[in-house]
Formats: C-alpha cells, structure tokens, sequence
C-alpha cells in the first residue's frame, strides 16, 4: 500500500491559517479522497519541508 504525503505551504512565510481553515482543508481532503485517516502538522516557525522525490 502507497501512502501519499500532501505538503500545503504559504505563499508568505507570516501566514498562519486559523484553526476554521485548517478544518476546512481538512474536511476538503476527507471528502476529496477514499481514506479518513488525514492528519496535520502546523509549525510555530519556518521550518525546512523536504519535498520528496518525485
């Protein structure tokens, strides 16, 4: 099984999305795709996301 790992990343390195968008994101992907299991992970500062490959 293949998991799939979606990065969503602001523009604008002071933008902290408020706790509503981040469940609306959330509700978006859980109606967008097969599985429920959808997790998040907010930084309190700018830190380096590792793009992957591919």
């Amino acid at each position: 099984m293949s998991n799939y790992i979606v990065k969503i990343i602001p523009k604008h390195e002071n933008t902290v999305p408020t706790s509503e968008e981040r469940d609306e994101i959330l509700n978006l992907l859980r109606t967008d795709t097969l599985t429920k299991d959808i997790h998040e992970r907010l930084f309190d500062e700018v830190t380096f996301i590792d793009p992957g490959s591919n």
